[in-house]
Formats: C-alpha cells, structure tokens, sequence
C-alpha cells in the first residue's frame, strides 16, 4: 500500500492521555474514566494532523513498515492551552500586592492611579522593538512549560494609536510563534478600563470601536470588561454588534466583582467564552449548559487577589464546558503556568482528573473557537507534550516538582 502522506509513528508509549470521551461529550459531564488513559499505545501523525491513536499492538500493517521512535518512556499528553492571558506589558506591579497584602482593595489601589492604567502608562514608555522582545521571551517562558497555544489580549494600550501598535506587535508575534510550531490566538480589548477624562460609552465610540473599524483583520475576537466602574452592558451591546459585522467571535470579562448580567448577555450573542465568573448565579450555569459558550474560570486571580473561588462544582454539575486560564498579568494574577495552577486548585475546585485534564487543552482550545485542538484521536492537531519517565498521576501528585516536557525529534517520514 502507497502513503499518500509522510507521517512520523511513536510507538509504544508508555502512557498516552487522550481525552477520546472528553471531545465526544464535548467536554461536558466529565466522569474520571473519560481521560481516556492509554497503556503501551502509538500514535501515528502527519505534519498536519494525527491519522491513528491505539494499542501498539493493533498497529495497522501499513504503517509498520514505516521508521518509527520509539515512545517507551514516554508519557504523552495534549499540549497545554493557556484560554487567558494579557501577556504583552510594561513594567510589574510588585508594589501593588504588598498592598493588598496590607489591606489595600483592587478598587481602592485603582482608584489611586493604580491597576490597569498604571500598566498602561509603563506600556507606552516602551518601544516596539522592547515590547515585542519582552513579550516573546514571555511566549518562549510559557512554551518551555508545554503551553503551545496562547491567548494574548491587548488593552494596556487604552488610545486609538496603542492599541492599533499593540495589535500590530501581536501579528508581529504570532508569524515568529508560528515558525516555532507556537499559536498565537489574538484578543481585542481595548474595553479594558478608562482613562482619565473619558465615560465608558464615550471611550468607546471615540477609541475602541474605531480600532475595530479600521483593523479587525489584525484580531482573532474581541473581549470587554464588564463591571460597575468599567464598561457598562450597553457598551457589551455595541461592542458586540460591531464584532458581529466583522464576523468576529467575542468573549467577556463577566461577574467577577458584581453581576451585571454579562454571562446571559455572552450567551445572547454566542460568545466564546465568559470569563471570571466569581459572582455568576444559577440562572447563568443553567443557561451555559445549555450554550456554546465556554465558562473559563481562573483561579489564580482569586488566589492572587485573596478572593473565594468560583463556584466551580455548580458549574460542572449543571453540565457547562469549563476550562481554566491563567489570567497572566501584571497586577491580579502574576502567574504564568496553567498547567501548575490547574494542579493546585483542582482539590478546591473539586475536579476529577478528566475534568483537569480538560480545562487546559481541549476545552481551552473550544474558548478560543479551536475545535480541532487538545485531545490525541485522528482528525485533530498533532501538538503534544512528552514526558519522561514519569507516569501521569505522578505529574499531578509531585507538587513540589514541576517536571517540563521534553523536546523529542519527530521527522516526518
């Protein structure tokens, strides 16, 4: 039999996490066993996606002939994907948290001068070529821990110019991430906060619906923070309408303070994801079980700001989609490794193991629209992490330890 495609074959691993049942539940109602943990397995793929995943044993005879690597010390898992971040920034608010640690709210430090306007001032002192290598070696940093796709939002720009420069140096980003077999998936937030002389529905029309106007071909989709002193739900509306003409999918900063509705309204238009979701009630997980729209949830903002967790087992247990983000940025969540906070507030948050494994890679992939992303079974893209002489309840179990994947050299025969 002729190969009509070259393809690399790893066999014998000796565990592979597929996640199989996971994508046919579409990530919901998770049960342990739907990890879908494969002993002694192979996995056959082409450059482009994976063509079969099985016992080595029923390794079809036309690719046996094939060179192949062998995988017998391998544990192999999806690539991790990080569904949050606002990785592209100036500057650190170091002093910041040990304001909070003495009392001090994110609101009143805002209000001060500090938070996201702060960020924004020490983003602009930067110039592109700084800001764009600050920001890959943070791309590189996530990469090394097996996060191979990543989410980056903009909105440290805050004026027309900034946020059209930060958009440019993410396009910039994405093309080097993509040399180097990284993802790149680019958010438009320029409804982050409001500067100083500005109400949020004249900041809209005046900065950030302009930006779309003149450059949705630089953004993948468009996020909004919604909550009292942000951006109202009336400026959600037109915000989202204007995405709508461009065909751009949206997402939200919903419910993370106060409920202001943005979960229903997320839903109303489809939205990828709604994200935070602290003060969602049971009206919005009964209403995201019934959607498309992923609950992304990110505890190490709640750990950072010394917040409660969201309420994560009524959102599993009402039949949502959740996954987990990082949140990385300068001020709520200066963290970095999702894969490791996954593995910290998995107890609290009351996930099983199907369920963790989850929330970082296919269902991460669903919140930024990538359906053919995170799970090891044919059809779906080849990005994996491999790990050595470990087997994957010692990945979860050793937290003291941060094993990283390794770099394995798979030649396209």
């Amino acid at each position: 039999m002729t190969l009509s495609k070259k393809f690399t074959v790893l066999r014998n691993c000796r565990e592979i996490i597929t996640l199989e049942s996971v994508v046919k539940k579409r990530g919901r109602n998770l049960l342990p066993e739907d990890l879908g943990l494969l002993k002694n397995g192979s996995i056959v793929f082409s450059k482009d996606s994976i063509e079969w995943v099985g016992k080595d044993n029923e390794l079809p005879i036309e690719y046996k002939n094939l060179p192949s690597i062998s995988g017998g010390n391998l544990l192999v898992t999806p690539a991790f994907v990080d569904c949050h971040t606002h990785l592209i920034f100036g500057g650190n608010r170091a002093l910041e948290y040990t304001q909070r640690l003495n009392g001090k709210s994110y609101q009143e430090i805002a209000k001060e001068g500090g938070g996201i306007l702060y960020t924004t001032k020490q983003t602009g002192k930067m110039g592109r070529q700084e800001l764009e290598e600050s920001s890959w070696k943070k791309i590189l940093s996530f990469a090394k821990k097996g996060i191979y796709t990543i989410e980056i939002k903009t909105g440290y720009g805050l004026s027309f110019e900034k946020e059209i420069f930060l958009l440019e140096i993410l396009n910039s980003l994405k093309k080097r991430a993509n040399e180097h077999h990284l993802d790149l998936f680019i958010t438009y937030m320029g409804a982050h906060a409001i500067p100083a002389g500005y109400t949020s529905s004249r900041f809209c029309h005046e900065v950030v619906l302009p930006v779309i106007n003149q450059c949705h071909h630089l953004m993948d989709a468009v996020d909004i923070f919604l909550e009292e002193g942000y951006f109202s739900l009336n400026d959600t509306r037109e915000l989202f309408d204007l995405a709508k003409q461009y065909s751009l999918p949206v997402k939200i900063h919903a419910e993370e303070f106060t409920h202001q509705k943005g979960t229903l309204t997320a839903i109303e238009y489809n939205a990828l994801s709604a994200d935070h979701l602290l003060q969602a009630n049971e009206d919005d997980f009964k209403a995201l079980a019934n959607s498309q729209t992923v609950a992304v949830i990110l505890p190490g903002t709640a750990f950072f700001l010394g917040k409660p967790l969201v309420r994560a087992l009524e959102l599993l247990q009402s039949g949502c989609q959740v996954a987990i983000g990082s949140d990385f940025n300068p001020g709520s969540c200066n963290f970095s490794d999702v894969f490791a906070l996954a593995r910290l507030s998995a107890p609290s948050l009351k996930f099983n193991v199907a369920q963790l494994w989850a929330a970082i890679t296919y269902n991460a992939a669903c919140a930024l629209g990538k359906y053919g992303l995170g799970a090891i079974i044919p059809k779906m893209a080849p990005k994996f992490c491999y790990f050595q002489d470990i087997y994957s309840e010692e990945l979860l179990y050793n937290w003291d330890e941060r094993p990283l994947p390794i770099l394995l050299e798979v030649p396209i025969y």
